[in-house]
């Protein structure tokens, strides 16, 4: 029993976060006016043959997790951190990049 939960506790972790990253990315892409990076890749070789790949590991989805491990609902703070990770970690990191660094930082 316990490796049911702890199975079905890692799925809707995991799912919450994929689903929050999405979301916060959308979010970004309709306030920035920009549109927001794929997830999926599809490309066709010279055999014909069709190769899909979904890019779901992102630089955003350890923050969500992590996120997701320090309360209860475990999905729901999984999706709110991936929300906040996708959504505003790189509004701010824009932000940040935007500007001269500090005087005395080479």
């Amino acid at each position: 029993m316990f490796l049911i939960r702890l199975i079905g506790t890692l799925t809707s972790l995991l799912g919450g976060a994929l689903l929050g990253n999405w979301v916060g990315e959308q979010l970004q892409a309709y306030l920035n006016g920009k549109p927001s990076r794929q997830t999926t890749f599809v490309h066709t070789n010279e055999d014909g043959e069709t190769v899909i790949a979904i890019n779901a590991v992102r630089e955003h989805l350890i923050p969500a997790l992590l996120f997701g491990l320090s309360g209860k609902p475990r999905w729901l703070f999984a999706f709110l951190g991936g929300v906040l990770a996708s959504g505003l970690l790189e509004t701010v990191r824009q932000q940040v990049g935007d500007r001269p660094p500090p005087v005395g930082w080479s």
